[in-house]
């Protein structure tokens, strides 16, 4: 496992809140009860949604030394 120095918070929502705001939460699905499906949101200090990629499964998920030049260039770091 890598180590990584990330220059922006991270959200990890332990009861799920945030997957079930924004929509990625699933109450019952192949994978089991309660899951959600693979998901990015990259919010910009305004608020916004300034990128956002959603898996169609367990196994749909992104690159993370991808997601980190994103994340990077996003905040001009």
């Amino acid at each position: 496992m890598s180590s990584y120095a990330i220059p922006f918070p991270i959200l990890a929502a332990e009861q799920r809140e945030a997957a079930r705001n924004y929509g990625v939460y699933r109450a019952v699905a192949w994978d089991g009860f309660g899951v959600t499906r693979p998901s990015v949101f990259m919010i910009g200090r305004d608020g916004v949604i300034r990128f956002m990629y959603v898996g169609d499964g367990e196994s749909d998920q992104p690159d993370t030394e991808s997601l980190l030049r994103l994340s990077s260039w996003l905040i001009g770091v």
